[in-house]
C-alpha cells in the first residue's frame, strides 16, 4: 500500500495549490511527480525552481531531455524515463535519439552522445577524477559554463528519481505509452 498522497489543488498545502495550479495551465496535467509533492511546499517549490532553472539553462530542449532521461536510466527511474520520453514526444523532438538513451545504445550525433556520457559519467563517478570526462565534454563543442548545466540537470533528476523511487509514483496516463523498464532491452 501507498502511503504517499498524490495531491489534487483541493488536498494540496494551501501555499503549493498556485504552484500545482500554475504546472497544470502549462502543460494541460499534473504530472503525478508534482502532485506527490503537494504536501510539502519547500518540497514542492524547491523541485519547481531546480526544474525551471534548467529549463534556462544553454542547452536546447533536445540535450535537457537526453540528459534527463540518462540519469533516469542509470537510477533506474521507470517514471522519470516514461515522463521524459512523453515530454521529448509532445515536444517533437528527435525521438529516434530519445530511444538510444532509453536502451543505452549509442547516439547518432556525436556531440549529443558526449553529453549523455557525460552525464552519465558524472553521475557515476560523482565527479570525482572527472579530468578526462571534462576534456572529452569540452572536446565535442560544449563549454566550461555547461558542465554546471549537466550538474543541473543530474540535480533534478536524482531529486525525482529518488521521490520516485521512495513513493513509488504511479504513471500518468499521459506517460503510459513511454512505460519503460530497466529491462526492457534484455534479451532474456
Amino acid at each position: 500500500m501507498n502511503s504517499f498522497q498524490i495531491h489534487t489543488p483541493s488536498t494540496a498545502s494551501a501555499a503549493s495549490v498556485p504552484i500545482l495550479s500554475g504546472i497544470t495551465d502549462k502543460i494541460g496535467f499534473l504530472p503525478n511527480v508534482f502532485a506527490i509533492l503537494g504536501g510539502n511546499t519547500p518540497a514542492l517549490t524547491a523541485f519547481m525552481t531546480l526544474n525551471q532553472q534548467f529549463g534556462a539553462s544553454s542547452f536546447t530542449p533536445l540535450e535537457r531531455e537526453i540528459i534527463q532521461t540518462a540519469v533516469s536510466v542509470r537510477n533506474d527511474g521507470a517514471y522519470c524515463v516514461a515522463g521524459h520520453s512523453a515530454f521529448a514526444h509532445f515536444q517533437a523532438l528527435d525521438e529516434a535519439e530519445i530511444a538510444a538513451v532509453r536502451s543505452g545504445a549509442a547516439l547518432s550525433d556525436p556531440r549529443l552522445e558526449a553529453l549523455r556520457r557525460f552525464a552519465e559519467r558524472l553521475l557515476d563517478t560523482k565527479g570525482r577524477h572527472a579530468e578526462a570526462d571534462v576534456r572529452a565534454f569540452l572536446a565535442a563543442g560544449y563549454d566550461a559554463d555547461q558542465v554546471y548545466d549537466v550538474i543541473l540537470g543530474i540535480t533534478v533528476k536524482v531529486f525525482s528519481n529518488l521521490a520516485s523511487s521512495v513513493t513509488n509514483i504511479p504513471l500518468d496516463d499521459a506517460f503510459a505509452p513511454f512505460a519503460w523498464s530497466a529491462h526492457e532491452n534484455d534479451n532474456e
